[in-house]
């Protein structure tokens, strides 16, 4: 279930920047939380993670995997390829990407933890685990490959699987609920199909069948475009970009200009980006201050934080080093 990922809470500190890692999970379980990370017990090389870590953050209780793919064949998991949600209101998602140093030296696996009884399953699979997108708690996809395959398919990935629908490789499907709309047409949409680079969204109702498309542009009565650079039109940085993401019932739209820097990370002129959000909950459009940019945005993510304020999880990079940090409605 999507909607179980948990972005923000006190046990990822910040640092003076107010950054977070770049990667971590915490996962919403029965009104708690699990913190999942690694940890290793190879000795002298401490680096080489080993075992995953299941931390119940309101009981700190523990169930600890030790991940192993043959006999006697110390694993690395590389945690920034990890994807974790509940399957179900008990059981535990985990996919792993790890490296064996043998043989087909990288390895997908995917475990269930039922957080009741502590049962464990355990599939190797050859599909990229690190691309899965969840739809809801009914479907899900491999970002870039356009196949829509049941949520049952999760824990049978070492099958083969028969997709029950398709979309373009370039595009990403998303659950809303917009019956807080009084427009027919938008409260029966079940889900939003976006393109990728473009302002425009499709909504789709539950059998995957197109009902209309809208320019988001036209959601927001304080849009503005952001005016074009013209230090140099032969930069790809230098061209007007967006994204549009949906999680937890929101709608985050981008509309960005990139930094402009040179070949030793100088930074020539600043970016900038503007943010428009919708939240279908409430049918009203949340916002959220323009930033200049001196850094890359390589992802974003909506979210409802607990206390129900509307944040954004954004993921950062300049000069080759990652960071996360979370943005607050204004």
């Amino acid at each position: 279930m999507s909607d179980s990922i948990i972005y923000e809470h006190d046990c990822i500190p910040k640092d003076e920047k107010f950054r977070l890692p770049d990667s971590y999970n915490l996962v919403k379980y029965n009104n708690q939380v699990l913190h999942i990370y690694t940890e290793s017990d190879i000795e002298p090389n401490t680096e080489h993670q080993n075992i995953i870590v299941i931390k119940n953050l309101n009981t700190n209780g523990k169930i600890k995997i030790k991940v192993e793919v043959e006999p006697n064949n110390n694993v690395n998991i590389l945690s920034h390829c990890s994807r974790t949600f509940m399957y179900s209101n008990s059981i535990l998602w985990l996919g792993i990407f790890v490296y064996t140093g043998t043989g087909t030296k990288y390895k997908h696996i995917v475990y269930t933890v039922n957080s009741q009884t502590g049962a464990i399953t355990k599939v190797i699979t050859d599909k990229d685990i690190s691309s899965i997108k969840p739809i809801g708690q009914k479907y899900f996809y491999f970002e870039g490959e356009g196949k829509i395959f049941t949520w049952s398919n999760l824990i049978q990935l070492d099958q083969p699987l028969e997709p029950v629908h398709t979309i373009p490789h370039d595009c990403f499907l998303y659950p809303v609920d917009w019956s807080s709309s009084a427009i027919a047409q938008l409260a029966n949409c079940t889900y939003i199909k976006i393109t990728a680079n473009s302002e425009f969204v499709e909504l789709v109702d539950s059998n995957f069948v197109p009902i209309l498309t809208l320019d988001v542009k036209n959601w927001f009565p304080n849009y503005k475009p952001i005016k074009p650079t013209y230090y140099n039109h032969n930069l790809q940085q230098d061209k007007i970009c967006n994204k549009i993401v949906i999680n937890n019932n929101i709608l985050l739209y981008m509309e960005y200009k990139n930094v402009i820097d040179n070949r030793d990370s100088e930074i020539i002129e600043p970016g900038v980006a503007n943010f428009y959000c919708w939240d279908f909950t409430t049918n009203t459009q949340v916002e959220f201050p323009s930033i200049e940019l001196s850094y890359y945005i390589s992802n974003l993510i909506p979210f409802r934080h607990s206390n129900n304020k509307i944040k954004y999880w954004s993921l950062e990079i300049f000069n080759s080093i990652y960071w996360s940090k979370i943005y607050e409605s204004i």
